[in-house]
């Protein structure tokens, strides 16, 4: 591999009101491989970072293709507010580790759940704080006890 003195015409334009446009996935249920957790802080505390990829091929609300490999991020906060209290705290995080394929146990380690599948369900957040609509990951899907 050599260093390049031509630069591509990409890295030149203009790109002042350029509006990025990231895919939007409808509602429903989704299979998802986890690609990694880590426990991170954030600027309330601690969460729990859970990163994920679509399995297979989609179509976004606006008709288009989305290939597989589609990114989705979840983050379940380990801070109690008023309205979140440990037992919210616990169903999430429970959740995403029985529909991860670990029903016993405790959360830990994080490593293990890297490469598992999951089902989860997807909703449509509005826009907000001059973000736009986006896709986040409601609740994963707990299969049943056989």
């Amino acid at each position: 591999m050599s260093e390049t003195t031509e630069i591509p015409t990409i890295l030149t334009n203009d790109n002042t009101g350029y509006k990025i446009e990231y895919p939007l996935l409808p509602k429903g249920e989704y299979v998802l491989t986890v690609t990694e957790v880590k426990l991170i802080e954030g600027d309330k505390g601690q969460l729990i970072k859970i990163s994920t990829k679509t399995t297979e091929d989609h179509t976004s609300v606006l008709g288009k293709p989305v290939k597989k490999g589609f990114p989705f991020f979840d983050n379940i906060s380990l801070v109690e507010t008023p309205t979140y209290d440990k037992k919210s705290i616990t169903d999430r995080l429970v959740g995403f580790q029985q529909a991860a394929g670990f029903p016993s146990g405790g959360f830990f380690p994080l490593e293990r759940y890297a490469g598992a599948t999951v089902r989860a369900v997807v909703r449509i957040q509005p826009e907000k704080d001059g973000y736009p609509e986006r896709n986040s990951i409601g609740r994963y899907v707990v299969p049943k006890p056989a």
